[in-house]
């Protein structure tokens, strides 16, 4: 694999520790007689935990112990740790006679195995993407692609277990590859690691994806999806251990839930994701867009999403050699929401859907989601900021009180690279309970007025303080 890997490691390989490369190995469950494969092994921690697990599980005899010796693990390392691999092997019991030193990516395999379990390398390139069905130069998609087709058609039971960055599941440039993961495998699950597992090597979030191929055609509705929240370890560079229980137990006590058996995995954290949803949304698989997060059960009011009673623009990417600071008319950047202050301004040509007036409602698109009434008078529309319009059957101060929790909760679960973003179509399907109009007013009379409040006693709690101080300075003699 040709190496530009931008996360600091020239290979974009890490260190898989030792209790995730037990949770992986217990997920697949190796068993005698099927062939194991890891196509970017390291040091062979996931091959020599899946030779161990076959030779305590296996009837212990010369033909088994042949079998499990010389054909059942298999490896591809790209670098000369191979060696050590293959000298690993040996001090497990042995196995380590199909272990290369051989770069995977060059050399596809076609239908050989039976599981594959690895922890791949992020953020590569690679010059072999020719020799797949989804050609390119993204290594992660290559490495995907390389591991389903190294499944053998014929197995019964063909599984993959992998490690993969969290950015496979949403990025743009990677649809393609989960739609064809999707058309090829059902997937068993999703589990969502915490930031911070692969310390200090690197604090790229990751996600292990629990795949089956099977071999009749079939239509996937669902899987499962789970966040875990503590490994067992702090997340930072020490990573100790935890006294508490760690979520992986969780995961490998119904490590196969049945999609009819839904009770005992949704009670212990596990979620539910339509397929439909995925391909709806892009096939973006972090299911954390697709869990229903608020319990509505017992709302008293009717549930609609914002585009049965409202409109949304996205803001304008206008001309920055027009931009001023003294010349032209207000442009509305994202840090000015705050401020309700913009600092440029802009002298050329606009159209006017574009103006935005006081008490308007705009919502910024990168990074904190916020909501804003905006009363810093009349202005432009920039882009990455978008405004609410045309509202049937609602307030617009009610609509900006209401979404504040679900834009949280948006921000909150957004994945990103560098800067996390909302789209308009999320901003649109955000669903709300819209009572009668009358009752849309006094609820905003009645926040406006605790808002007052709040105000008014901040502001004495604040002379307060002051008065308190004050005392204490005559105390030492300092000047009030």
């Amino acid at each position: 694999m040709k190496a530009t890997s931008a996360t600091g490691n020239d290979l974009g390989e890490y260190f898989t520790p030792r209790h995730i490369v037990k949770t992986i190995v217990k997920l697949v469950n190796p068993q005698i007689g099927e062939k194991i494969y890891d196509p970017f092994c390291g040091t062979g921690g996931l091959l020599i935990e899946s030779f161990r697990h076959i030779y305590i599980t296996m009837p212990r005899n010369d033909r088994t112990l042949k079998l499990l010796r010389e054909e059942t693990i298999f490896g591809n390392e790209i670098t000369n740790t191979a060696r050590i691999t293959k000298m690993n092997m040996i001090l497990a019991g042995d196995g380590h006679s199909n272990i290369q030193m051989k770069n995977s990516l060059a050399s596809p395999v076609e239908g050989k195995y039976d599981i594959v379990v690895t922890n791949m390398p992020y953020s590569q390139t690679t010059e072999y993407g020719a020799l797949y069905d989804i050609p390119t130069k993204n290594g992660d998609s290559i490495c995907v692609q390389h591991c389903i087709k190294a499944i053998d058609k014929t197995s019964e039971n063909g599984r993959i277990a992998m490690v993969v960055p969290e950015g496979f599941l949403f990025r743009k440039d990677l649809q393609k590859t989960r739609e064809y993961l999707l058309s090829k495998c059902f997937v068993q699950s999703i589990i969502s690691l915490p930031q911070g597992v692969f310390l200090p090597y690197t604090g790229v979030k990751t996600n292990i994806l629990y795949l089956k191929k099977i071999k009749q055609k079939f239509i996937q509705k669902q899987f499962w999806y789970f966040d875990v929240k503590s490994d067992g370890f702090t997340l930072d560079n020490n990573r100790r251990k935890l006294d508490s229980e760690s979520d992986l137990e969780k995961i490998l006590a119904n490590r196969n839930p049945e999609i009819e058996d839904k009770a005992t995995p949704l009670s212990v954290g596990f979620d539910l994701i339509s397929i439909d949803a995925v391909r709806q949304n892009d096939y973006i698989l972090v299911g954390n867009q697709y869990k229903n997060i608020f319990n509505h059960d017992n709302l008293k009011w009717n549930l609609v999403k914002l585009k049965e009673v409202t409109k949304v623009l996205s803001g304008y990417a206008f001309n920055s050699q027009n931009f001023n600071s003294e010349l032209g008319i207000p442009l509305i950047r994202i840090r000015d929401l705050k401020t309700h202050e913009p600092v440029t301004k802009y002298s050329g040509e606009y159209k006017e859907n574009y103006i935005v007036e006081n008490g308007d409602l705009l919502i910024s698109m990168d990074g904190e989601f916020n909501a804003v009434l905006w009363r810093g008078g009349k202005s432009l529309l920039n882009q990455r900021v978008c405004k609410l319009y045309d509202f049937k059957n609602c307030i617009n101060e009610y609509i900006y009180w209401v979404i504040k929790k679900p834009l949280k909760i948006i921000e909150d679960n957004t994945p990103y690279t560098t800067v996390k973003h909302i789209s308009t179509k999320q901003i649109l399907d955000i669903v709300i309970p819209l009572p009668p109009l009358n009752v849309q007013s006094q609820i905003v009379e009645r926040i406006k007025e605790n808002e007052k409040q709040i105000a008014e006693k901040s502001a004495a709690i604040k002379i307060l303080k002051s008065s308190i101080e004050n005392e204490l300075d005559n105390m030492w003699g300092a000047k009030s």
